[in-house]
């Protein structure tokens, strides 16, 4: 039996559409209620096993159970697909506009269980610009230190053998950071060549610290003697490009504050 579908309905739809969509849009604003439908839910749940009729509930699935089955699946399949993809394809993967969020995240706990966006995508559309591509090489040779010769507990509790790590760690978050920040700028390749210079310089110079610690295993110096034989590849005219173009021009353009 189909049943008409009233306005209230129509007006239900579009205040859950609507809500969804404010609190997407404007997720600041939102965070306030997020509480709220939990408990709502929470009380919807309470409610609803007050009375049950097991009969009518029998009745309802056997005369329809297409319906039921239909509804099932696409709440649960087909509905989060569309959205992920119309999310895949019109929303951006960050905003370069808004970073009240870097300031708006609440007590800071939890911190731990915070994991990073994959880098790998990011650094393997620049990796034909040449600092890029062997910077990847080092990061690959990092990668399996951790995985197969990570350090211990006693390593670990030691900033002077964990520090350096943590460096290291750093150099290949703010790689992907400018990585991302030039595509969306347009920047010159080679500037960014010309900062994967002296990052490529920096991550080989702690590879070194590491491998100088008295602490240090001989499998994880294997790692660091690999990493920090990796040079960069230098080029004096592009270096003197950058600098003329980029650096000198900007001789008198600041003035200290009176």
């Amino acid at each position: 039996m189909r049943k008409r579908l009233y306005l209230i309905d129509i007006v239900l739809v579009i205040v859950v559409i609507s809500s969804m969509a404010a609190a997407v849009i404007f997720p600041g604003f939102g965070a306030r209620f997020q509480i709220l439908p939990v408990y709502c839910l929470m009380i919807n749940f309470f409610l609803s096993y007050l009375s049950i009729d097991l009969e009518s509930v029998w009745k309802a699935l056997k005369g329809h159970s297409g319906q039921i089955l239909a509804f099932t699946v696409m709440k649960l399949a087909v509905l989060p697909v569309i959205i992920y993809f119309v999310f895949y394809f019109v929303a951006p993967d960050f905003s370069t506009k808004d970073d009240m969020f870097l300031f708006n995240q609440g007590p800071t706990k939890g911190l731990g269980s915070v994991q990073f966006h994959d880098y790998n995508p990011v650094f393997e559309a620049s990796k034909n610009i040449p600092n890029v591509g062997i910077f990847i090489k080092q990061i690959n040779l990092f990668t399996e230190l951790l995985e197969k010769a990570g350090p211990d507990k006693a390593q670990d509790m030691d900033p002077s053998w964990s520090l350096p790590v943590g460096e290291m760690f750093s150099i290949v978050v703010y790689g992907q950071l400018i990585l991302e920040q030039a595509a969306f700028d347009k920047v010159d390749t080679d500037v960014i060549n010309q900062i994967f210079d002296f990052m490529v310089r920096d991550f080989a110079r702690f590879a070194l610290q590491i491998y100088g610690m008295h602490n240090t295993k001989e499998e994880q110096r294997a790692y660091c003697k690999e990493i920090m034989l990796i040079k960069s590849q230098g080029d004096d005219a592009q270096y003197n490009k950058i600098w003329q173009n980029y650096v000198y021009a900007l001789n008198g353009e600041y003035a200290m504050s009176e």
